[in-house]
């Protein structure tokens, strides 16, 4: 749903499902919000019913107008960059009995499945989420890898949804099912975002993540991310 209030427009949501606590982002970056039309949005958000309101990831110069709001600090995450130049090797070839392709809107259902089970609660996606993924960026592609093997067929157990506007690529999203980890599934999408993203002319494939994601960090950094002095912060503030 989006709040237009003023110059500013809001994209609001619950929050992982929790009907108490907000989603919100928005449609500007946070340092040109109006701190008065935020109150406003608030102010709506609490006439609503919920109890909390949580933002989207921003960059610290982001932060002052919802701080003024009276948010704090709930999560933070550390950004990684790849060059885009040449493409790196497998951690780990793709399994026998596993496939990628694009993703289907039949898929939708065990992505978020995927997605429960890969993350802990306060960083699933759901369906909100993912259309803000996909609309973030001027392209975005959507992948799944899927199990093709003689027992179960056409079934997701990875995805990753990769965007860039301009020359710069995003790795918005990358999910693999904890049951099939080891399996080569999250090198093949990041290896498919990076070769998209270069085809496009990106100049380079920014990604975030938590500091405590200690098995996203590696395989990042054993395919050519490095991370970067940027540092994300996600606000929290009670209505």
């Amino acid at each position: 749903m989006r709040i237009g209030i003023g110059r500013d427009r809001f994209v609001v949501g619950p929050w992982q499902g929790d009907a108490a606590t907000a989603y919100l982002n928005t449609a500007r970056p946070g340092d040109q919000i109006d701190p008065q039309n935020l109150t406003g949005c608030l102010e709506r958000l609490r006439s609503w019913g919920f109890s909390a309101v949580v933002t989207s990831a921003l960059h610290p110069e982001e932060t002052q107008p919802f701080i003024t709001n009276g948010f704090r600090d709930f999560d933070s995450l550390t950004v990684l960059s790849h060059p885009l130049h040449g493409m790196p090797s497998p951690v780990m070839p793709l399994a026998d009995g596993l496939r990628l392709r694009r993703a289907k809107r039949g898929d939708l259902g065990t992505v978020f499945r995927v997605d429960e089970r890969a993350f802990p609660p306060n960083w699933r996606i759901d369906a909100l989420g993912v259309e803000e993924a996909r609309r973030a960026t001027t392209r975005s592609r959507f992948r799944v890898v899927e199990r093709s093997d003689a027992d179960v067929s056409g079934v997701p157990v990875g995805y990753a949804i990769t965007g860039r506007t301009g020359r710069m690529g995003f790795l918005q999203r990358l999910a693999t099912d904890p049951d099939w980890s080891g399996q080569g599934i999250g090198s093949a999408l990041v290896i498919d975002a990076l070769r998209w993203a270069a085809r496009g002319r990106c100049s380079r494939l920014l990604v975030n993540t938590q500091f405590t994601n200690r098995r996203a960090l590696a395989l990042y950094e054993n395919l050519g991310f490095i991370q970067t002095a940027t540092r994300l912060t996600v606000l929290r503030c009670s209505l």
